[in-house]
C-alpha cells in the first residue's frame, strides 16, 4: 500500500469517526433538553 491510498483511508476513518462523534453529540443534546 502507498502513502496517498493510506492517507485517503485514514481520511475516510477519521470522517466516519467524526460522523460517529456528531452523532452522539446530537443523542446527548436531545436528551439533556428533554429534562
Amino acid at each position: 500500500m502507498n502513502w496517498k491510498q493510506n492517507c485517503l483511508t485514514f481520511i475516510d476513518y477519521f470522517k466516519i469517526m467524526k460522523k460517529d462523534v456528531i452523532d452522539k453529540l446530537d443523542i446527548y443534546k436531545l436528551k439533556t433538553s428533554e429534562e
